[in-house]
């Protein structure tokens, strides 16, 4: 096809090329070398070539680096004879770019073209490294956190774990998944798996009980995950507070005690009375950037609070001094001695100190914590807004195909939307046609890990379906095994549509439509090798000539497609029109042998003839002679087709009115 256009109507071809937006570079093959022989104006802006670039070889027009490349992908086209693509970067243009090569074959089935489209990826390489970046992120939070992390769905169950929180409840994530965590919240946490607190953030003092059976205490917060007012589940970090619970309940305890259990506590520690600090161990000097506890002495606490601050810390003071003891610990922001803004959590309880009432204060700097889930949720923004302003179909999907994620790109190109996707297995959105491929490369890229790529048909409400160029990206979980499945789709539709027309442009006459010489004999040779008889008719108007130089070309177009159409309305579904040249046309007639049934077509063409032709508002008849030649089976279908020639020429020259048959016989 491509061959065909090249070399007959060449042109036409530069014309069709300069009009895509993609780089178009044609390579003839020459005696192991190549040459270009069209590139359209794309490829001339994209490759900086200069106007006389046509002829020149590979090596004569490429640097040596790129070239080096470029013969090695050419070669194993050679040698492969299919299609191929890859990807290129260039240093030079500082852009990426994607490349498909189509081999055109000669008659003798050897590679005497290669076809290059190429197109600049560079931005959609810049998306990939931002995702990828951002699932890097993602991974060093949760993974390299000492704290426990897990994520939860919307339902409240339980997705995935990190490491630190086996080792805090000693079990695996296979365990703690779903509701397994269940287990090991025993107190405290009825409230977060009801469902009835993921619109919002949450903190919790839980009670858990390890695999081994040993209990700990627990802080537990949780941040919701909400896009685009959408929850999606939370996010729960778990920190182990068995020690400073443990501590707190020795200092009511005993008295004796007190000091130095708060002393060697790596917590910072106060106790405060009526507002005013009466004692601090090292750990509270170190935090609030003190020379000495004993500076600490007699400070008021709200000067380590911002003048903002101080009225609702007195109310909250007041309220534990009246008796409201059991409160969790709370964030705060202090203002150390040399000025500086730490975010901490602090837990307060009433005691008795020296006779007083005072405020016992557990203090935990948190600034490291916070910088995780401010990082934490920055990097889930990046990586949603990376998806949701993609232009291509972003898709994630578990090992059975069912999506758990699709873009928002889904409702501009497939006229449908997340909501009503979600939970819908993705070989559902696949066109019957591509279906069972799209299905075995799915399960081949989960089984070795690697991707896998293919044009498909997917379902489209009004257009009933669009051609997507899809990429299958498996996405392994911590144990190496392939979890979910990335794809990634690209609309390419219009350039099917393309393809499709340059095909047609191929094997189709410009004027009538109708099928071509080339058309004809591949078509031919396919019923000559398929069925044990067919006949040809070889059609030639006889007053074409006459028409064409008294009235004009645009008359004997006209003349032509008027003859044309009346022939494709006369003859079978199944039979084959062709205009093979000026005002030669031949049909091919399957299956049919019997000529006394060949006789009705041939008087049923003429009599289509018998209306006049209508130009301009005058009037012509069509006159036309006709071979017929029949082939059942012993002749090969060229020899055929010069019989129905000669046939032709018989009746044409002794002026019959109506066709001959090969054998003479006259209708």
């Amino acid at each position: 096809m491509w061959r065909i256009l090249l070399e007959k109507n060449r042109e036409e071809f530069l014309q069709f090329i300069d009009a895509m937006s993609d780089a178009v570079f044609v390579m003839k093959v020459e005696d192991e070398d190549f040459t270009y022989a069209a590139v359209n104006k794309a490829g001339i802006r994209l490759a900086g070539f200069p106007n006389d670039i046509f002829g020149k070889t590979l090596a004569e027009a490429v640097p040596p680096d790129a070239a080096a490349i470029l013969y090695s992908e050419y070669r194993g086209l050679v040698y492969q004879q299919k299609p191929s693509r890859f990807e290129f970067h260039s240093e030079a243009r500082g852009t990426y770019e994607e490349s498909l090569l189509t081999p055109i074959m000669d008659d003798n089935g050897r590679v005497n073209y290669i076809i290059t489209v190429t197109r600049d990826i560079t931005e959609r390489k810049k998306v990939e490294k931002k995702q990828e970046l951002a699932e890097q992120k993602f991974a060093s939070l949760v993974t390299l956190n000492t704290a426990g992390v897990f994520e939860m769905d919307e339902a409240g169950h339980v997705i995935q774990v990190n490491a630190a929180m086996e080792n805090l409840t000693g079990y695996s994530e296979a365990d703690l998944v779903n509701d397994g965590i269940r287990g090991f919240f025993i107190e405290g946490a009825e409230e977060l798996f009801a469902g009835q607190v993921l619109q919002q953030s949450g903190e919790w003092h839980v009670t858990g009980l390890r695999c081994d059976g040993e209990v700990r205490e627990c802080h537990l917060k949780t941040v919701p995950i909400i896009v685009d007012e959408e929850l999606f589940g939370a996010f729960g970090v778990v920190e182990d507070v068995t020690q400073d619970r443990e501590l707190l309940r020795a200092i009511k305890q005993s008295e004796e005690r007190y000091s130095r259990l708060i002393e060697e506590s790596p917590d910072a520690m106060l106790i405060h009375c009526g507002g005013y600090i009466e004692f601090a161990n090292q750990a509270a000097a170190n935090l609030l950037d003190a020379p000495n506890k004993e500076w600490l002495f007699g400070k008021s606490v709200y000067d380590f609070h911002r003048f903002d601050e101080r009225a609702p810390l007195e109310r909250k003071l007041c309220d534990i001094v009246n008796g409201e003891t059991d409160r969790s610990f709370e964030e705060e922001t202090v203002v150390t001695a040399s000025g500086r803004n730490i975010e901490v959590e602090v837990g307060k309880v009433r005691v008795d100190y020296k006779g007083k009432e005072g405020i016992h204060s557990t203090i935990r700097d948190v600034s490291k914590r916070k910088q995780m889930e401010n990082a934490l949720k920055e990097s889930e923004e990046k990586y949603r807004l990376i998806a949701e302003h993609s232009t291509d179909l972003i898709q994630l999907a578990d090992t059975e195909g069912v999506l758990s994620y699709v873009s928002p790109s889904h409702e501009k190109i497939l006229r449908t939307n997340e909501r009503e996707l979600n939970e819908t297995a993705v070989f559902a959105l696949i066109d019957d046609d591509c279906r069972e491929l799209f299905y075995q490369l799915f399960k081949k890229a989960l089984q070795t890990g690697a991707g896998e790529a293919l044009e498909v048909k997917m379902l489209h409400p009004e257009k009933q379906w669009i051609w997507v160029y899809t990429d299958l990206l498996p996405i392994r979980g911590e144990d190496d095994r392939v979890e979910q499945m990335l794809i990634v789709g690209e609309d390419i539709t219009k350039r099917k549509e393309h393809e499709a027309k340059i095909h047609h442009m191929a094997f189709h006459d410009g004027l009538t439509g109708l099928a071509n010489r080339e058309l004809l004999k591949s078509e031919l040779k396919k019923t000559a090798e398929n069925s044990s008889g067919f006949t040809l008719m070889y059609i030639d108007c006889d007053d074409f000539k006459s028409v064409n130089d008294e009235k004009g070309h645009a008359a004997g177009d006209d003349y032509l497609v008027t003859v044309a159409n009346r022939l494709e309305q006369t003859v079978r579904n199944e039979d084959l029109v062709a205009r093979i040249g000026g005002d030669e046309f031949v049909i091919l007639i399957r299956g049919l042998t019997d000529q006394q049934q060949i006789d009705d077509i041939a008087r049923r063409i003429a009599k289509s003839m018998e209306t006049p032709w209508v130009y301009e508002g005058e009037t012509e008849t069509i006159s036309i002679s006709i071979g017929i030649a029949v082939s059942f089976g012993e002749h090969d279908h060229g020899d055929v087709l010069r019989r129905a020639d000669s046939a032709m020429y018989q009746a044409k020259k002794q002026k019959i009115e109506g066709c001959r048959f090969v054998d003479g016989a006259e209708t």
